[in-house]
């Protein structure tokens, strides 16, 4: 299941999948993977693993609305990248 989260080549909907799997670690990698979906990274931005949410904040497909919610969320390493990035889209 890893090497599929990895590949960039994976469509959206088999990222989907995956994005539900067990391991913290595959989620991780569905977050960073650049086809994954806004839907897909909004659910995962909610993740209980909180270094899911913070890949969430490195993939540009994620929803301005995800990136504005973890800029509250309780693990201070995920809500300061969040306060970064939207810095950073602000500026754009």
């Amino acid at each position: 299941m890893l090497k599929l989260a990895r590949n960039p080549n994976m469509s959206p909907e088999i990222l989907d999948v995956l994005s539900k799997a067990d391991s913290f670690i595959v989620r991780m990698e569905v977050a960073g993977n650049p086809n994954t979906a806004p839907k897909t990274l909004k659910a995962l931005g909610k993740d209980d693993a909180w270094i899911v949410r913070r890949f969430v904040l490195e993939n540009h497909n994620t929803p301005l609305e995800t990136i504005k919610e973890l800029t509250e969320d309780e693990v201070s390493v995920v809500r300061e990248a969040a306060k970064k990035r939207l810095e950073e889209l602000l500026r754009h």
